[in-house]
């Protein structure tokens, strides 16, 4: 990467960096949220069934925000530790941590879709779902 496209932490302006830093992050969550509301948009006009549907689909979302949760639970421990270590000038020890988090996140990745697949139904029911409304939240 070269230098003019690098962000320097270390000299740039904390506006600039804030502004830098927090537009991809700020875009992903816009993203996120319209893939939402086009979802429920598509599912709300499937003729004679889009209630039983919708319920469905918003039985699931305490589930994302389960597996939302974990990784930020990753993602917010490990980045100011590998910021400290970046102001130490310990890029080494910054990217030990990084890929500790990377580690992690796929361990948990992983242990999440097990539990999650052997028993998403239990877990739909215990959100309220009914029998009118398992199907939609489990496919």
């Amino acid at each position: 990467m070269s230098a003019k496209h690098q962000n320097d932490l270390g000299r740039d302006s904390i506006g600039s960096l804030l502004f830098k830093l927090a537009v991809p992050a700020i875009a992903a969550q816009i993203v996120n949220a319209l893939y939402n509301i086009v979802d429920r948009m598509y599912i709300g006009h499937i003729p004679n069934e889009s209630v039983q549907a919708l319920t469905g689909l918003g039985l699931c979302f305490p589930i994302i925000l389960i597996v939302s949760a974990f990784s930020a639970f990753v993602g917010m421990g490990g980045a100011p530790l590998a910021s400290i270590k970046m102001g130490e000038n310990d890029n080494e020890g910054a990217e030990q941590i990084m890929g500790n988090c990377l580690t992690a996140l796929i361990a948990i990745s992983v242990i999440l879709t097990v539990i999650l697949l052997l028993f998403k139904k239990n877990f739909l029911f215990l959100f309220g779902a009914s029998e009118s409304t398992i199907g939609y939240a489990d496919s």
